[in-house]
């Protein structure tokens, strides 16, 4: 279970104080407990970040955890929101989406006060309304924290938005299909970064987590992306970092996505060749061949000056 966490630290001089302070007094022996880290002077929390609700999960009260982790009380309000994902996976509020579910969730309580250190539980139910069509609807609970002043121009709003995903029953196409991959054609040594394109043109949302991510297969490996989710009828890029690559090789990178239409494929070749390092390997080698030669030239240069000596 994830926890979605927004948080502002405090002051970097003040953070310092206190790891200074926690260090304790020059040559303060093994036994000298160090202080616990402050808390931020802001942190709110909430658990779990998202949820997945169908069958009969629709007809129970479900909650979300909401905790104060920071030094001052909160002023927190609920509301919701339908929204879309944009290609990055973050979420953008707009009324009336296809899917949208935000007149279905009754939620309890939408305003609360916390002190630091408090969680409250906030409980909502799901009545889904008219007929609609089969697959995702998706709504977000939007915990926000009123505009304050931080100062004597400058007002800061704050919220956590965490996505419920609801299944109504039915036919629903859960299809999704990779359309592009990217990766450099050739690279002198590692990382090697990998772009991709999803796609999904279905009518559910298709999650690519763990136990089951999305993964190229390289070099015969296999190196999974980060988890995400891909919203119905969206497109998504996402993003994956090779740290350790082979030395040398001719790789050919594939990622395979099935679905009930059938497998979509892409594959990309990859070079990687250390030039560099060659590069200084034969430097290196002619160096030495040089200092070889000028060595024995010396040397010859010294047998025929003592020849000649000799024969004088």
């Amino acid at each position: 279970m994830g926890v979605s966490t927004l948080t502002r630290r405090v002051p970097v001089a003040l953070a310092a104080a206190s790891l200074l302070w926690a260090a304790g007094p020059a040559g303060a022996g093994p036994a000298a407990a160090a202080a616990p880290p402050p808390k931020p002077a802001f942190s709110l929390a909430v658990s779990p970040t998202r949820m997945v609700l169908n069958g009969q999960q629709l007809a129970r009260t479900q909650k979300f955890d909401v905790t104060n982790n920071g030094q001052h009380p909160l002023d927190v309000v609920v509301s919701l929101s339908d929204f879309v994902g944009d290609r990055a996976g973050m979420m953008t509020l707009t009324p009336n989406t296809p899917g949208a579910a935000s007149n279905w969730l009754t939620v309890s309580p939408t305003r609360f006060h916390l002190v630091s250190g408090q969680r409250v539980h906030v409980s909502f139910r799901v009545k889904v309304q008219g007929k609609p069509e089969p697959g995702d609807h998706q709504v977000a609970l939007l915990f926000s924290i009123p505009a304050a002043t931080d100062g004597p121009n400058i007002r800061l709003s704050r919220a956590i938005g965490t996505p419920v995903y609801i299944a109504v029953p039915g036919a629903a196409n859960a299809n999704t299909h990779i359309s592009v991959l990217r990766a450099p054609g050739f690279v002198m040594h590692g990382p090697v970064n990998f772009r991709a394109t999803l796609v999904d043109t279905g009518s559910v949302h298709r999650d690519f987590r763990h136990p089951t991510p999305l993964k190229v297969r390289v070099a015969g490996r296999s190196v999974p992306f980060p988890d995400f989710t891909v919203l119905r009828n969206s497109t998504r890029d996402v993003a994956l970092r090779w740290t350790n690559p082979p030395v040398m090789c001719i790789c050919h990178a594939t990622v395979t996505v099935p679905g009930p239409g059938g497998v979509s494929e892409r594959t990309v070749r990859i070079i990687i060749f250390p030039f560099d390092a060659v590069g200084y390997g034969f430097g290196g080698l002619v160096v030495l061949l040089g200092l070889g030669l000028l060595g024995r030239w010396r040397y010859r240069a010294h047998i025929q000056a003592a020849a000649e000596k000799l024969s004088r």
